[in-house]
């Protein structure tokens, strides 16, 4: 049964001011404050309630599980802003931008350019304030979730023992800015808004390697989707495929959700403030254990090893004037074809990568 924290007068960068936000969430294991806390903030297409998001955090988190909540305390956060229902949303495929359809909070906000994913950040903080909690054993997220977990450890660089961000950044690239934008122009201007968006989702979270191998479209002289195999061409295949999911996803998400959630991650920058990348990443005290996949086409794998080196160096950096020299460093790599869907397709992976850090 999810919970709820009140914040009351609630300041956004942008200067827009929530009387009240109401911020729902979950624990799993033992009491709060009473074992080691594992925070985990969830997956945009779920909620707070990690245990319906049978694609990944269901596998990892319970008893027994990688993250065994005999030992740690899991808790997790829904967004606020990400909808109405307690439904979850599509799976795999749903991408970053999809929105869970979804949540407790039953609140959506229509003003979604004065929202950056450093409010959020903060609404979490001020949550933890209010639950009494000054240190967590990890911090934890996936896509956007990974995202905000950047602004949080940015805001609180000594919040974490461990910090693991998993296919993720601290800025928004120009390519993540470009797909949201694109999302957001289908969602505004489209007659069918919810299918269109969700189509190009599917595309940008998958790979083209895996995409043509799904629908037998493979480098053997197929040079067409209009070309036929077993009777269907490959063409009409993954068109019916989209459709699918598109008209899923239109089931249950509330385009304000959708829009909201999007538009967070096409803000994403832990730099907003006037400081340097190197500088932010210099004043964490955590260990940092970056989760990359080498297929992804969101956080692409060459723009996660440029900040690797950043905080490689910054680190080494600390090490030179004697701080936070205990830290450890480490890139991890998921080695999929499935792209930025790879850790909800193939999760046996991303847990083999992680499993040691709890």
């Amino acid at each position: 049964m999810s919970k709820n924290i009140i914040l009351h007068d609630f300041l956004l960068d942008s200067s827009f001011l929530i009387p009240k936000v109401n911020i729902s969430y979950d624990i799993f294991g033992p009491k709060l404050l009473s074992s080691p806390i594992v925070f985990i903030i969830p997956s945009i297409n779920f909620n707070s309630n990690l245990l319906e998001d049978k694609y990944l955090w269901n596998k990892i988190v319970g008893p027994q599980k990688t993250i065994d909540t005999n030992i740690y305390t899991v808790l997790s956060f829904n967004i606020p802003g990400s909808g109405p229902g307690s439904g979850p949303g599509s799976g795999p495929g749903s991408g970053p931008g999809s929105g869970p359809g979804s949540g407790p909070d039953n609140v959506i906000y229509e003003n979604y350019n004065d929202f950056n994913p450093g409010d959020i950040a903060r609404m979490f903080l001020e949550g933890f304030k209010k639950l009494g909690i000054k240190k967590l054993f990890s911090l934890i997220g996936y896509s956007l979730g990974g995202c905000i977990a950047w602004e949080m450890v940015a805001l609180a660089p000594e919040l974490c023992i461990n910090f693991i961000p998993i296919a993720s950044g601290p800025i928004a690239s120009d390519w993540i800015i470009g797909y949201s934008y694109i999302v957001k122009q289908i969602i505004k201007t489209n007659s069918n808004p919810i299918v269109h968006a969700q189509m190009i989702n599917m595309m940008f979270c998958r790979h083209p390697k895996t995409i043509n191998q799904k629908f037998a479209f493979l480098n053997n002289g197929i040079t067409s989707g209009n070309n036929i195999n077993n009777g269907i061409t490959s063409g009409n295949k993954i068109e019916s495929w989209l459709t699918y999911h598109g008209e899923k996803k239109q089931d249950n998400t509330d385009i304000f959700a959708f829009i909201f959630l999007i538009n967070l991650l096409g803000k994403v920058d832990i730099t907003r403030y006037n400081s340097s990348l190197s500088k932010i990443i210099g004043t964490l005290n955590t260990n940092i254990y970056m989760v990359s996949i080498k297929s992804d086409l969101l956080f692409d794998i060459d723009q996660s090893n440029n900040y690797f080196d950043i905080i490689q160096q910054s680190n080494q950096d600390n090490i030179i004037q004697q701080s936070n020299q205990d830290n450890i460093i480490q890139h991890l790599i998921l080695e999929s074809d499935y792209g930025h869907d790879s850790g909800l397709i193939e999760t046996d992976k991303l847990i083999d990568l992680i499993k040691e850090l709890f």
